[in-house]
């Protein structure tokens, strides 16, 4: 008898790449994310069960969120979370700026992403005249 074809090559399962991590977030205080006037009606929120800050900021980053909030042990049940022994992240996603904290939450720190500065215009070369011919001698 002969022996059984070779298998093939074991390859890996390719996974989407980790979102680029901002280069810092600013801590906006405790609580949920407000809006200068103290509202949160500008933005949409997504809250899921997350092991840590860095995989809630992750999300945050991912979706181009305006702000985070997570709580590594929250006080509620919401979302099964206190149940599966997770923190809880709000992800939220909307045009409008977060800088000021809900007074309810105190379990929840709230931040906003520092993403990194643009990079400067690129200016094109200065144009310089055309040299005339010289005239020969």
């Amino acid at each position: 008898t002969s022996p059984p074809p070779p298998s093939p090559p074991m390859t890996p399962p390719t996974l989407p790449p980790l979102p680029t991590a901002p280069s810092s977030v600013i801590e906006l205080g405790t609580g949920f994310c407000r809006d200068r006037d103290g509202k949160s009606d500008g933005w949409t929120n997504k809250a899921s069960c997350k092991g840590t800050l860095a995989d809630c900021q992750y999300e945050c980053a991912a979706s181009l969120c305006a702000c985070f909030a997570y709580a590594s042990a929250p006080d509620a049940d919401h979302d099964g979370c206190k149940s599966a022994g997770k923190g809880r992240c709000v992800v939220y996603s909307g045009p409008v700026q977060a800088t000021n904290t809900s007074d309810s939450g105190p379990e929840y720190t709230a931040y906003a992403l520092a993403l990194p500065p643009p990079p400067p215009p690129i200016t094109p070369p200065p144009l310089v005249p055309p040299t005339p011919p010289s005239a020969p001698l």
